[in-house]
């Protein structure tokens, strides 16, 4: 089956994540969730950098409502389990006063999957928290598609009402629709292609690739024409900030033409790929 066939009653530790829809070629649905992710946080950050109030008032409401967890795909953390902490209002307000980042202004940050390399407690359930909302009306129509290949398993079809972010109107909206009622809830499916069960952007590898090897440029010495570089694990003692070098780096690099975000997210979708069948079934097996 092409979906993430998941247990019902339990967390399935898998993500749906941007960089992993952004990937995933054999959904014709992907190039809609994507162009939707992005309508939304263009505006986020269009509200945030404008010095107009009502756009400040807008872009936090956007950011503190909309965005609740959603439990319909049993994806990630849901507060269902015992591990789980929704994205909510205090949550909200967080990433709305993080988003003052130097980074958002200078329009270097542009996609959702780019805020854990550099925003502190924006990791990878609260980043699918997010997306599986953002992208809710692909995902209906996808499950109602698998519904008719599917008849078995969605038999039982309820309408209900949801929140939906709204690219035309870039607000959120309210539309009725129906989905599987199973288990006591109803149930999103989510294409196999579009989850992940780690976090694809990550302030560790970029700090290791991009923002510590700009230091070693930045420092690169020749003496009687050889080269004398600082060694990386030097560059880690004396900056053990990961998220902070991160920032102070790409806004470095972007002084000087270089947009390090931008060749961090192109070298991540070169060497994306998907899970494979066998991983998916060890994180969702009972």
């Amino acid at each position: 089956m092409p979906f993430v066939d998941v247990q019902i009653e339990r967390d399935n530790l898998l993500f749906t994540h941007p960089t992993a829809i952004r990937n995933d070629l054999k959904s014709g649905l992907a190039a809609s969730a994507t162009a939707r992710l992005g309508s939304y946080t263009a505006e986020v950050l269009r509200c945030r950098a404008s010095p107009n109030a009502a756009d400040q008032a807008k872009g936090l409401r956007l950011v503190k409502s909309g965005l609740n967890e959603p439990n319909e795909t049993r994806l990630g953390y849901t507060r269902y389990g015992s591990q789980g902490h929704g994205w909510g209002p205090g949550l909200g307000s967080y990433l709305w006063n993080s988003l003052r980042n130097p980074l958002c202004r200078d329009g270097l940050l542009t996609g959702l999957d780019q805020l854990p390399v550099f925003i502190p407690r924006v990791g990878q359930d609260l980043i699918s928290d997010m997306t599986t909302r953002l992208v809710f009306p692909e995902l209906i129509d996808y499950t109602l598609q698998m519904a008719v290949q599917y008849p078995a398993m969605t038999r039982d079809l309820r309408k209900a009402s949801f929140t939906v972010w709204d690219p035309t109107n870039r607000d959120w909206v309210t539309i009725q629709d129906v989905l599987p009622f199973v288990g006591g809830r109803q149930l999103l499916l989510v294409p196999k292609g579009w989850v992940s069960n780690k976090l694809l952007l990550a302030p560790r590898p970029y700090y290791n690739r991009f923002a510590t090897t700009s230091v070693q440029e930045e420092r690169i010495r020749y003496i009687n024409g050889k080269a004398d570089v600082p060694l990386k694990r030097d560059l880690h003692k004396e900056f053990p900030g990961v998220r902070e070098l991160n920032v102070s780096q790409t806004l470095k690099a972007a002084d000087k033409g270089t947009n390090l975000i931008e060749l961090y997210t192109d070298f991540v979708d070169d060497g994306y790929e998907p899970m494979d069948d066998f991983e998916l079934l060890r994180k969702t097996a009972g």
